[in-house]
């Protein structure tokens, strides 16, 4: 259960609640901010290797090759009166790739000289004076790529090389504080034998460089082009490469020349963007720009990338899309076009004085009915509603009005505390705590009145806050739009998915395909397939509940055929444990909702789950309004049969003697060749009993809206009425309903066996 202010859990046990429905609208995806292009410059120079960096005046260096000749640029005060056709000659002995990079006054450019070594060519003073020299006799280079380390006054210049048996990769680090250089190359020849890399990204992360590469890799009997990832660490280790995103050769397919790209001081809704080409070599052959990032809460290292899908109309590239960022736009670039997207997420669109009705389904969609008399809503995606847009996200919070606590003096407060001022000082406005410490020995603060305003008090720091309460219920994503209208009413009915909703919605692009001996993919465990499946529509898969044994060592043969659904696929995953999956469970480390799996620990289990929250009508309870209650037949018998090393059989059975006492037969088999030994097979029967158990319905609670409630909570149930004392349940589904019109603002709680 989510954990709510004491204020907040008063005011919903209340017989006298007031409501409170809080709906925004922001323009993101899945938590990262939707990037929306503009293109500046639109030219004719041929597609080659090519760069872009910023210095710290904020001038746009840009690099291209023609021919042997490389070229660069210099605009100041990039926009979009600039002129970008104007380049100057910076070296006529350039074959091939070509990378830049930037910090502070300092601008480097690397290249591959025409006798097969590299080169740098350097600015100290924003790219007025310029000193060529070499870098390194490093052979073959086929693609570069640069980025500066942190704040430090090293640079790296990385280096593939298709040349070499089975390729490589290598780090050039530069201190160009003395010119000193060390290189740090890396293959993996055992792993990953490739026969060709077909271009490189790389930006920085706090204390690693994160890469991203496109290469051609023989899994036998496949041939297949793929995207990896990799990184190197501040000690000069490289992670080990893992391929992320696949193409077969047969279907003419590859992907090549990506990039990624983190800004400097990333807001919370910016993570890494990458870009890289699809390039089809069939009758209809297209080179195709795609986008893609990682999700929000995830690390480079765990490739939780979003789907590569095209964003770019009637744009063709075969060297791809290089990424920068400035402190107010993205930037994008090619030889010849120059693209920015705005990086200010600007303020999301309040909805919550518009509307008259919700329901809300967990699992499942949300409905939002809003007033539309004025016709606000008439227009979606322009003016004051122009965040309100197919797949915008909205975030629900679920509340009351509340009567916290008066400030003190002299009191340490936490982080999320909310007060009001002492008497006489009243100004109608709550006051959150944004920056824990402790108040005022004697004086108290001057209060302010417009939201959002903050106040020093001593080490605190007061926020203004609306004279309401809410708890995060929900993050979904707008699906359609309906208008309607009687004589005395004129409605805009949102319709918003979930994270299932989303995941039926993907289809797969090409065969995916983990833990075949000959095609040997990570992620292996259920768990980490699950999390890997959940990333293609943008949604992180956390590690926040406990988890079974199985989801965390079974490692199963497992394939999506293209055309396939995602929910297919993750219920087939889900059906091998007796984990359960949650769309909807808020992570306060970074104040948004992810996924997570939870194994539903019975009474019988070593380490139960434990009730969080108690239903009972007596004074001082969350309220029942209406309960239902019912006991059904579950499964009683479950078998599982597998296979281990030899072929043999292996079967193991879980049992519920009580119903087996009854001579109540309910059996249900599974087969799955996966099941190699008897402790994964029996598990699995354990996993059978156990969900069949839950499924079978045991009742429902309608109840004011508990601002907490989390799917798969254990509560205790008091219902005297219906003879039920201090039984527990577990909660399968929450519907929340709210009605300005009724008066209504409940809850239906559906129950299952703890």
């Amino acid at each position: 259960m989510r954990q709510l202010t004491d204020s907040l859990l008063a005011a919903q046990k209340k017989p006298d609640r007031l409501p409170y429905v809080e709906a925004k609208v922001y323009d993101f995806e899945q938590g990262i901010q939707r990037l929306h292009w503009t293109r500046l410059y639109e030219g004719s120079e041929p597609d080659s290797h090519h760069g872009i960096a910023f210095d710290d005046q904020g001038s746009m260096h840009r690099i291209r090759v023609s021919g042997n000749t490389l070229y660069r640029q210099k605009i100041t005060n990039p926009g979009p009166g600039s002129d970008y056709t104007q380049w100057t000659e910076a070296a006529i002995d350039c074959e091939g790739p070509c990378a830049i990079a930037a910090y502070g006054a300092k601008v480097y450019i690397f290249y591959r000289k025409t006798d097969n070594t590299i080169r740098k060519l350097y600015s100290h003073n924003y790219g007025v004076d310029w000193t060529n020299a070499e870098l390194s006799t490093y052979q073959n280079a086929t693609s570069t790529a640069a980025t500066w380390w942190g704040t430090s006054t090293k640079v790296v210049c990385f280096i593939a090389n298709s040349v070499i048996t089975n390729c490589e990769l290598n780090a050039i680090v530069l201190d160009t504080s003395d010119q000193s250089k060390s290189e740090y190359p890396h293959s993996e020849p055992l792993t990953n034998g490739l026969w060709d890399i077909y271009g490189l990204g790389a930006t920085f992360d706090t204390n690693k460089m994160c890469i991203i590469f496109a290469a051609g890799k023989s899994d036998y009997p496949y041939r297949i082009y793929a995207l990896f990832r990799t990184e190197l660490s501040d000690t000069y280790g490289w992670l080990a490469w893992q391929y992320f995103a696949t193409a077969p050769e047969a279907e003419g397919l590859k992907f090549q020349y990506p990039d990624v790209h983190l800004p400097a001081s990333p807001q919370p809704y910016e993570w890494f963007q990458m870009t890289t080409v699809e390039a089809f070599s069939g009758t209809t052959a297209y080179n195709r720009p795609l986008r893609f990032h990682a999700v929000r809460a995830s690390e480079f290292s765990e490739m939780a990338y979003s789907e590569p899908k095209p964003f770019l109309e009637g744009v063709s590239s075969t060297y791809g899309l290089r990424l920068a960022t400035t402190a107010d736009y993205w930037w994008m670039e090619r030889p010849d076009g120059v693209w920015r997207a705005p990086r200010a997420a600007g303020d999301p669109l309040d909805l919550t004085q518009d509307i008259v009705e919700l329901n809300q389904r967990i699992p499942g969609e949300l409905t939002i009915e809003l007033d539309n008399h004025s016709g606000k809503f008439a227009n979606p995606g322009e003016g004051d509603i122009a965040k309100l847009k197919k797949r915008s996200e909205v975030i629900l919070k679920l509340g009351y009005r509340t009567s916290p606590p008066t400030w003190e003096a002299a009191t340490a407060y936490a982080e999320g505390d909310i007060i009001v001022p002492t008497a006489g000082k009243e100004t109608g406005f709550f006051y959150e705590c944004t920056t824990a410490g402790t108040s005022h020995a004697t004086t108290e603060p001057t209060w302010p009145t417009v939201l959002g305003e903050t106040v020093v008090d001593n080490t605190v720091v007061w926020t203004c806050h609306s004279p309401n309460e809410a708890s995060q219920a929900g993050v979904y994503w707008i699906d359609g739009w309906e208008y309607s209208s009687s004589p005395n009413h004129s409605l805009f009915t949102l319709h918003c998915l979930d994270g299932w909703g989303l995941s039926d919605r993907w289809r797969a692009r090409t065969q995916l395909r983990w833990n075949f001996a000959w095609f040997p993919v990570l992620p292996e465990t259920v768990w980490q397939l699950i999390k890997c499946m959940l990333c293609r529509w943008g949604i992180c898969l956390c590690n926040l509940c406990n988890r079974s044994t199985a989801i965390n060592s079974l490692k199963p043969e497992f394939i999506v055929n293209p055309g396939q659904p995602g929910d297919a696929a993750v219920r087939r995953l889900l059906a091998m444990a007796s984990d359960l999956l949650d769309y909807q469970r808020y992570y306060p480390a970074i104040d948004y909702t992810v996924a997570t799996t939870k194994e539903p620990r019975g009474p019988d289990h070593q380490y139960p789950d434990s009730s969080c929250y108690e239903y009972k009508n007596a004074p001082g309870y969350h309220r029942i309004l209406q309960g239902e209650y019912r006991q059904a037949v579950p499964l009683s018998q479950a078998r599982a049969v597998g296979r281990d090393a030899s072929d043999a059989n292996i079967i193991a059975s879980a049992f519920d003697w009580g119903n087996l006492e009854l001579a109540i037969d309910n059996f249900q088999p599974d087969y799955d060749p996966n099941l190699e030994n008897v402790d994964r097979a029996q598990e699995r029967a354990d996993a059978i009993l156990r969900k069949e158990s839950l499924r079978a319905e045991r009742g429902n609670l309608v109840v004011p809206v508990n601002c907490g409630q989390e799917l798969y909570d254990v509560i205790t149930v008091t219902d005297e009425r219906c003879g039920i004392s201090n039984k527990l349940y577990r909660v399968m589904a929450i519907q929340a309903d709210y009605s300005r019109r009724q008066a209504r603002y409940t809850q239906r709680l559906t129950l299952a066996a703890p």
